[in-house]
């Protein structure tokens, strides 16, 4: 019977700029052609391995329209990283980042990890935001960067993978976080798994 350490990862932005595909094409390597628009938030669970050891990743999707931007705080308050997403196409998604890190800043409890996403990479002809100026933005507030696409798969798994290893690393010395048990000869249906180790490259799942 293991204890995994279980880490919660919270996605904020605008509404339009994929972040329930994002997920979704994490979780089933699919892209939903069919996703709705998200109500409030959305709570989904994967399991990982991260150096061999056993991770739990509780990712909470939340709704980017303005009628619901008040009840965003009571999903991320105290996550453990927060992923700022944004679509390449939309300058507007980009502009507003600044406003979404300052809900958290004003509504976390804590000081999590930050990650700037750029989603829709495979809109290259309507590009709106340079990949510069995103990492640019990340490197102010000292999140990492990725471009991805939520419809092609591109860099999605080697974002989650990254996100998952750097929050087990920077919480690697923490003796007060949550645990869920975790037994590999339960008789519940296995949650699929993604492997991933560090490499002279980076991270490979």
């Amino acid at each position: 019977m293991f204890r995994a350490p279980e880490y919660k990862i919270c996605i904020i932005g605008d509404s339009g700029v994929g972040k329930s595909c994002l997920i979704t094409y994490f979780l089933t390597q699919k892209f939903n052609t069919d996703n709705k628009v998200t109500v409030g938030g959305a709570y989904h669970e994967k399991q990982l391995f991260v150096n061999n050891k056993p991770l739990h990743l509780q990712i909470w999707d939340t709704a980017g329209q303005e009628r619901f931007r008040s009840m965003t705080p009571m999903y991320y308050h105290n996550a453990d990283l927060i992923i700022l997403a944004y679509s390449i196409n939309s300058q507007k998604s980009f502009t507003n980042l600044p406003g979404w890190l300052l809900d958290v800043q004003k509504y976390h409890d804590g000081d999590p990890i930050l990650s700037v996403v750029g989603n829709k990479c495979d809109l290259e002809e309507y590009r709106k935001v340079q990949t510069n100026e995103g990492n640019e933005y990340a490197q102010s507030i000292d999140a990492t960067f990725f471009e991805v696409s939520a419809k092609t798969g591109v860099g999605i798994s080697e974002m989650f993978g990254k996100i998952a290893y750097q929050v087990a690393e920077t919480h690697h010395e923490s003796n007060n976080k949550k645990n869920i048990d975790f037994n590999e000869n339960n008789n519940t249906e296995p949650k699929k798994m993604v492997v991933v180790k560090k490499s002279a490259n980076g991270i490979i799942i």
